[in-house]
């Protein structure tokens, strides 16, 4: 913006200067001399056309960062003048045109942007003596080249977008702030990221820039009536993560591919997601409040969250409050998961592709590779509570630990187990589970209240041990009405020939009342 500034104050004392070449010269050298010196870098410009009696044009428009690298260039800048008022410093252009420019910009090893000192200016406060007030209806930008060197990434990286068209309208320059409507930008890296279509209305002041009425799309993103504001830091030495922002989202569609072009450790993602609610904070501090999300087929949720350093999903840390939700693990199964996992998609056991739509409402707290789910799914299976501790490992398996209750949870038909029905009951969990065969395994130590099978409901049972596929070593206490006994021992089906190794004490057994066959 301060370029603008520029550019437009040197057209304006061109332009009042028209009849005298000594003057021009003047002003024009005077103007360039008290930008360089205000910002600290040179600023030249290669010739000044007057032609008419409303039109100039400056040639060869060059700015130098602090390190003496082109930083913005312009092979022609066409000034349309409508009104000047020297004394007061004011200028009203109608169209200001660049042609041929390019912006080289970098990020050095330190994390320092070479455009840095140019928001600075714009945030300093107070209007100098010198400053002038300059209003502009509209500019654009013909055969625009940008390049970005990222010397501060590790990879040493470098984007250059050379398809690129910007139409500005009603800018304004007063004082410390900055204004104008964006009516078109379009732009191609000719890579993987494209802009197909962006406006908004831009507004500046002091540290904060603001992106009100937001449009954009993508091949694959639309943002639509959304704002964004971005507050600079207060000190220089302030790092680019204490940079805060504001989105606020309304009924827009975002590619998890495209956010993967801005966070690296994404890649490989690409799900569509339908998003509306508010993202604030900054990279060490994120939070979400009141979003909704659709995506897949069956999948919504309403929630908040909070994120600590989202630039190392390794050790960020998650705390999710799903207030309502809901999904399959079809759903599930479909979303693509970071390139880096080395995992592709998400996983589960066949059988539980037929537990249908389930809802969910609690919270998870932790890490990716260590968190713990509290909440209530709820499903045409019955009610699952949770209290879990859960760790993915890299070697495939998945270990929990912590608490699970169930209420009428059709055991049964979900595992597809013949004869058993619903079950009722409250346990302390701790195992694994196998992504690649798909095998539990785990030590209970709890209560099952009621379960049914062969159609009678058992009751009062408590279970201390393990549970590995088909295998069972530990104790189990029954206490039915009609069947009460103590098991201790191991039981194993897995192999050929299984093993047994126990020792019941039966206190009573009313084998006519547990529909164990059709004989008693």
């Amino acid at each position: 913006m301060i370029i603008l500034a520029f550019l437009l104050g040197l057209a304006g004392g061109a332009y009042w200067a028209l009849h005298n070449s000594n003057v021009q010269t003047y002003l024009v050298n005077k103007l360039a001399v008290q930008l360089s010196e205000r910002l600290n870098a040179t600023i030249k410009i290669g010739k000044v056309r007057v032609t008419f009696f409303n039109k100039v044009i400056l040639e060869d428009v060059l700015m130098e960062d602090q390190t003496t690298d082109t930083l913005f260039y312009a092979q022609t800048v066409t000034a349309n003048i409508d009104s000047l008022k020297y004394r007061k410093r004011q200028v009203y252009l109608n169209r200001l045109v660049f042609r041929e420019s390019q912006f080289k910009t970098e990020r050095d090893t330190t994390g320092e942007f070479n455009f840095s000192f140019i928001a600075e200016a714009l945030q300093s406060p107070g209007k100098q003596s010198a400053e002038w007030e300059i209003q502009c209806h509209d500019f654009d930008f013909f055969s625009p080249k940008s390049t970005f060197h990222d010397q501060f990434d590790q990879n040493n990286k470098k984007y250059v977008a050379h398809d690129i068209q910007i139409n500005i309208s009603d800018f304004s320059l007063l004082e410390d702030s900055v204004y104008f409507e964006i009516d078109q930008l379009t732009l191609n890296d000719n890579q993987n990221f494209k802009i197909t279509e962006l406006q908004s209305v831009f507004t500046s002041k002091n540290k904060m820039i603001e992106l009100a009425e937001l449009n954009l799309e993508t091949d694959r993103s639309n943002i639509s009536e959304s704002k964004v504001t971005i507050e600079f830091p207060s000190e220089k030495k302030d790092s680019l993560q204490m940079l805060q922002f504001d989105f606020v989202l309304n009924n827009s569609k975002i590619s998890l591919y495209d956010i993967s072009q801005l966070v690296p450790a994404l890649k490989g993602m690409n799900q569509l997601v339908e998003l509306s609610g508010e993202v604030y904070g900054n990279i060490d501090d994120l939070k979400g409040r009141n979003l909704i999300l659709n995506t897949g087929r069956n999948t919504s949720a309403v929630l908040d969250f909070y994120a600590n350093d989202i630039s190392d999903p390794e050790n960020m840390y998650l705390f999710v409050d799903l207030k309502r939700s809901q999904t399959s693990f079809q759903d599930l199964s479909r979303v693509k998961l970071p390139q880096n996992w080395g995992t592709g998609y998400l996983s589960f056991p066949e059988s539980l592709y037929e537990a249908g739509i389930f809802s969910y409402k609690g919270n998870f707290t932790g890490f990716l590779t260590d968190f713990v789910a509290f909440g209530t799914l709820s499903s045409d299976m019955g009610i699952l509570t949770t209290d879990l501790s859960v760790r993915p490992e890299q070697a495939r398996q998945v270990n929990f630990r912590g608490e699970v209750a169930t209420e009428n949870f059709m055991l049964g038909e979900l595992f597809k187990i013949k004869n058993v029905g619903e079950i009722t009951f409250d346990s302390s969990v701790d195992g694994y589970f196998n992504r690649d065969d798909q095998s539990v395994a785990a030590a209970f130590d709890g209560e099952i209240t009621e379960v049914d099978f062969n159609q009678y409901n058992y009751q009062n049972i408590e279970i201390d041990g393990i549970l590995n596929n088909r295998m069972f070593d530990g104790l189990i206490a029954m206490n039915d009405p009609n069947l009460q006994f103590d098991f201790l021992g191991k039981i194993n089906l897995n192999p050929d020939v299984p093993v047994f190794d126990f020792r019941v004490e039966m206190q009573k057994a009313l084998p006519g009342r547990l529909n164990l066959s059709e004989n008693f």
